[in-house]
């Protein structure tokens, strides 16, 4: 693969190799680890704050992420469930 990698472009030759890929694999990781999500209400928060409408993709696209779970205090959560390893 560096071989070929020299051949098709030859300012990036083989001693470029595991550099570049680094690159592209970090920028590609770097794109996965910005995608948002918009928690979107019908209005501002106040005194009189806006209702919960859904949860949305980057594209605008509505997304389940979670369970609604009534709490014992009352209150209603939206719970997200986040992978312990993705903490730091």
């Amino acid at each position: 693969m560096r071989e070929i990698w020299g051949a098709v472009s030859t300012d990036c030759g083989p001693e470029n190799y595991d550099f570049i890929v680094a690159d592209v694999l970090t920028k590609s990781t770097a794109a996965v680890l910005t995608r948002q999500i918009d928690i979107v209400f019908d209005g501002p928060p106040g005194p009189t704050p806006g209702r919960f409408v859904e949860v949305e993709d980057e594209a605008g696209r509505s997304v389940d992420v979670g369970d609604w779970i009534e709490r014992k205090d009352g209150y209603w959560a939206l719970r997200i469930q986040i992978q312990t390893s993705s903490l730091k």
